[in-house]
């Protein structure tokens, strides 16, 4: 992987990671905390398993990922076949807080 791409990915893991540890984020992917440290500093790089896991979680087909990673263009828009894709994949506890969410915007709008 070229140094640029190596870049982009640190990015994203480090963006996807947020305020998780190393550690609690490497149990979503399958890895150990120390695997993702490794690609968020490059000095390690994921299998294509664990790049089509993170290209899942970041809303991204495996192509999509590497075109980014590649420097090249990604859709800015999100298509709703993108979004339906991220809801299938979410845990059970965020589905329930979107749909609160939901629920609470259609009151807003009903009163």
């Amino acid at each position: 992987m070229k140094i640029d791409a190596k870049q982009r990915l640190a990015f994203l893991v480090k963006q996807l990671r947020g305020h998780k540890s190393y550690r609690a984020y490497g149990r979503i992917l399958g890895v150990a905390g120390t695997t993702v440290q490794g690609w968020e500093n490059m000095s390690s790089e994921p299998e294509m398993q664990n790049l089509a896991h993170i290209a899942k979680l970041a809303g991204y087909t495996l192509e999509e990922l590497l075109d980014y990673l590649n420097g090249k263009p990604v859709q800015t828009e999100i298509p709703v076949e993108r979004i339906v894709r991220q809801i299938k994949d979410m845990p059970a506890k965020q589905l329930a807080l979107i749909g609160r969410a939901i629920s609470d915007r259609f009151e807003s709008i009903a009163e």
